[in-house]
């Protein structure tokens, strides 16, 4: 998520296989996905599925692993900065962390690079972002997901 892959011009990339399946989640509003963000300020949810504009295809990444594009809606987009300022995201990059959950299983943690937070404090972002995967299988079971919510 919060990155900046020298290989991917899109966003950011996880840190760590992610996966999903079709149990139901727990969360208030349904959605399987979710994306929290901490930093010295503390800990906020930066968006959740109901958050995503676009899911892309499954893709192979040029760097090794399977990527996966996302795009937040507008309001998606301006929450996730909201939440990234609130936990002091754009003075501490280095201090500051995204994980992201499929179906309240954690399935990777991630450091916010400089260069990303301050294109999120200037409200430079996009929006866009790619979750990388170990395998095809994680990659297409996370879509499901995400295109589910």
């Amino acid at each position: 998520m919060y990155g900046d892959d020298p290989t991917d011009s899109t966003g950011a990339t996880t840190d760590g296989e992610a996966s999903a399946d079709d149990t139901a989640t727990d969360r208030p509003d349904g959605s399987a996905l979710e994306v929290t963000v901490s930093g010295p300020g503390g800990e906020r949810t930066v968006f959740d599925g109901t958050d995503v504009a676009d899911v892309g295809e499954v893709q192979r990444g040029r760097g090794g692993g399977v990527q996966l594009p996302v795009e937040l809606t507008d309001d998606g987009t301006a929450a996730a900065r909201e939440a990234f300022l609130a936990v002091g995201g754009d003075d501490a990059p280095g201090e500051t962390t995204a994980t992201i959950a499929f179906d309240v299983e954690e399935t990777g943690s991630f450091e916010v690079r400089p260069d990303l937070a301050r294109a999120i404090a200037a409200g430079e972002w996009s929006g866009e972002f790619v979750l990388t995967f170990a395998n095809e299988s994680s990659a297409e079971a996370a879509r499901e997901t995400i295109v589910g919510d």
